[in-house]
């Protein structure tokens, strides 16, 4: 969903209130659009390695399971160890 003009210019403005005291010189609309989508691009970013990092750790633990019902016969559970 594509955000409103009045939601984009209000939060350009509020961006440039942020910024516009910790900056040397003028912070311009260009200025506060830039700072806009950087930051989103680092969230995203951030939001991208998490998810794979999740799908990471969830295909290791299929992996590990794999491996040890191929070493227990099926039996993953230790307090039913085959003593054969």
């Amino acid at each position: 969903m594509k955000r409103s003009s009045a939601a984009n210019d209000n939060l350009i403005d509020r961006t440039i209130g942020l910024w516009q005291p910790r900056s040397q010189g003028d912070f311009s609309c260009e200025d506060a659009r830039q700072t806009i989508e950087n930051v989103t691009g680092f969230f995203l970013t951030l939001h991208e390695w998490s998810r794979a990092e999740i799908s990471r750790a969830g295909n290791h633990k299929t992996r590990i399971g794999t491996s040890l019902r191929e070493h227990t016969g099926g039996n993953t559970d230790p307090s039913q160890e085959r003593t054969d």
